[in-house]
């Protein structure tokens, strides 16, 4: 399991972390992977749970959980909280198609077009990008209300 590790003064930040792969005669069943991103809310990293298994996607974080289904022979179904308003709740103003490229990656991995480590890479740039995002916000008096 390789992670990427960015240093910030004596700060550590992982910004993703393979908790566990469950195989079956050759084939991942699920991969559990988390990933930081940058809550200015809380002013630091919250850690969101991405899981994978053939029948379901899960993104959570604490208490709130977006899950997105698979529908034979129609398109998956999302469920639960959505997650921009999830990241939004802690002040993390994602781009709109943030769903859909979690989507993306899923797909990929359930038809195996990626394995878990292509996978967590994939979804470290989006964690990257969102978190570049985050921090590139309007800082100033009159933004602040807004943010």
């Amino acid at each position: 399991m390789r992670k990427r590790v960015y240093t910030r003064g004596i700060t550590k930040v992982w910004f993703f972390k393979i908790l566990k792969k469950i195989e079956v005669k050759g084939i991942t069943m699920s991969v559990i992977i988390n990933l930081n991103f940058f809550s200015p809310r809380w002013s630091r990293n919250d850690e969101y749970e991405v899981k994978f298994t053939r029948e379901y996607m899960d993104i959570s974080v604490e208490k709130s959980i977006s899950r997105l289904t698979w529908v034979e022979g129609c398109d998956p179904k999302w469920s639960g909280e959505p997650l921009i308003s999830i990241m939004s709740d802690d002040r993390i103003y994602a781009p709109a198609i943030i769903p859909e490229l979690f989507e993306f990656a899923w797909k990929a991995w359930r038809n195996n077009e990626l394995n878990e480590q292509e996978i967590s890479n994939e979804l470290l740039s989006i964690a990257e990008w969102v978190n570049t995002v985050t921090k590139a916000k309007p800082s100033n008096d009159f933004w602040n209300v807004c943010f």
